[in-house]
């Protein structure tokens, strides 16, 4: 794995604590979002680039974003600085929240 692809791995382990979402469809969703990142990690801005088709979704995906911006918590990206990072937050089938 890639220093770029641990980083990305490591951004969404730490909003995913940030993230909430209760479904009471049983059905798999999935939105992108690109994410900037300053040199010392803070979340400068991000977009919805791909909406899941629920609104509801898509905004606590926003929302942990957010949340997480709020928190203070800095994830300092690898060297050299990724110009921008895509994520995906998904909600596998049977997995209600």
């Amino acid at each position: 794995m890639s220093p770029t692809e641990s980083y990305i791995q490591y951004f969404m382990e730490t909003v995913r604590q940030y993230w909430a979402f209760a479904s009471p469809l049983d059905e798999s969703m999935a939105c992108t979002i690109d994410v900037n990142v300053s040199p010392d990690g803070e979340i400068v801005a991000y977009k919805l680039i791909k909406s899941s088709g629920n609104k509801y979704f898509d905004n606590s995906a926003l929302n942990a974003l957010v949340r997480t911006q709020r928190s203070g918590v800095r994830l300092p990206p690898p060297e050299p600085l990724p110009k921008g990072l895509t994520i995906i937050f998904n909600l596998p089938k049977s997995s209600r929240r």
